[in-house]
């Protein structure tokens, strides 16, 4: 299944290291910010999700440098379902034994562990109501708990509710701005007063990062934008970008009459319907797929050679999920495409 539009947008986005450093100086407390490194951080490679979660699912694992000397792992956890996962401690307890078993593999001579902060950012429709310690998920009585609990894993998750964050403390960042609000009714009403932040963002990554903005806005509400919505996401842009915003939205328009015309075509039969749907909604999201692609691309290696492009446009559906899948991790285009 191709990545939902959340993970792509967080994953593009965050990937650029000065808006990895902003995520992480709004979600860690102050005290902590000031011993690490921000402006030093890296990415590190790997994705440690179930794959029965990716729907669900985004993360991203950083090296950040501490004032003090040593290194932190930074393993941010994004939830995209509308509902709080209850058991989010032990599955984070789990993630990070997968991410301390693959640094023991890459650094064997190595004494000791690297210490792992778990920061789980959640923009679900309701407030975060579920446990943030592992502790809270054992099945005991205080009482039967007292004895052992100095010997018991302890894990507490960083926790940032977008819902609970102002939107004027998410400024910097556009695409928290979009991850809290992509699910209400008045989202387009609220591109406008969002101006600085797509500005900032252009600021960050250039285009390619706006393109991954704007792709996410006009496929994460699954709709064509009438011209009156199209109007507010221009108007929360710079000028140079309305023709990039037409762009997409006459390849949505595009992607809708193809998909009308392939049901049309089966002659009023139920199974030949049926089938125009499931073609019209493939090619949509092959579609949609491939122009996220080439975004991610430019994004981690700049913009690709004119037979890269050609290549990633004449890519099958599953060929495409799996390059989107390796992209942040590829160190090379060539080396993604030809792996």
């Amino acid at each position: 299944m191709p990545p939902n539009p959340h993970d792509l947008l967080f994953r593009g986005f965050f990937s650029q290291p000065e808006a990895a450093a902003l995520l992480l100086h709004q979600c860690l407390p102050p005290a902590l910010v000031e011993h690490l490194q921000l402006d030093a951080l890296r990415l590190a490679d790997g994705h440690y999700v179930d794959e029965a979660l990716k729907e669900h699912l985004s993360d991203l694992l950083f090296e950040v440098p501490t004032r003090a000397g040593g290194t932190f792992l930074i393993y941010v956890l994004v939830e995209h379902s509308s509902w709080v996962r209850r058991d989010m401690p032990w599955r984070m307890h789990r993630y990070a034994t997968r991410i301390w078993s693959r640094w023991v593999k890459a650094n064997p001579d190595a004494e000791g562990l690297p210490a792992l902060l778990p920061v789980v950012v959640y923009h679900g429709k309701g407030p975060w109501t579920g446990p943030t310690t592992l502790r809270e998920l054992y099945n005991l009585t205080p009482e039967a708990e007292a004895p052992v609990a100095p010997y018991l894993p302890a894990l507490r998750i960083l926790l940032q509710d977008l819902g609970e964050v102002p939107d004027a403390d998410l400024e910097p960042l556009v695409a928290l701005l979009l991850l809290k609000h992509s699910r209400q009714r008045r989202f387009w009403e609220l591109l406008p007063g969002w101006r600085l932040s797509f500005r900032r963002a252009g600021q960050l990554g250039g285009e390619p990062l706006i393109r991954l903005t704007i792709e996410y806005i006009v496929s994460v509400r699954d709709e064509y934008p009438d011209p009156h919505k199209l109007k507010l996401l221009c108007d929360a842009l710079e000028p140079e970008y309305e023709d990039t915003v037409m762009t997409m939205a006459d390849k949505l328009r595009e992607q809708g009459r193809r998909q009308g015309l392939q049901v049309g075509r089966q002659e009023g039969r139920q199974e030949g319907r049926q089938e125009g749907r499931q073609e019209g909604r493939q090619e949509g999201r092959q579609e949609g797929l491939r122009e996220a692609l080439l975004t991610l691309v430019t994004l981690r290696f700049g913009s690709p050679s004119e037979p890269q492009t050609e290549r990633i446009r004449a890519a099958s559906l599953e060929q495409l999920d799996a390059w989107t899948r390796r992209v942040l991790d590829a160190p090379s285009l060539d080396a993604l495409l030809n792996g």
